[in-house]
């Protein structure tokens, strides 16, 4: 978490990793979408994106202070 948090500098970088994470979580069955969303607060990392299959990379990538 701390590696992908530290390469996560710009708007670019940040959009790539959320549709990569999303894509991968979309992957895993039966998985907990609560438990994935709560990842960086128990890492205490601030991705600069939510994590999840219901977040909105492009819109929520931008528009948040990282």
């Amino acid at each position: 978490m701390m590696d992908l948090n530290d390469m996560n500098k710009s708007v670019d970088d940040r959009f790539r990793s959320c549709k990569c994470i999303k894509r991968f979580v979309k992957k895993i069955q039966g998985v907990h979408e609560d438990l994935v969303e709560g990842i960086p607060t128990k890492c205490n990392v601030d991705l600069g994106f939510p994590l999840g299959l219901s977040a909105r990379c492009s819109k929520q990538v931008l528009y948040h202070s990282a």
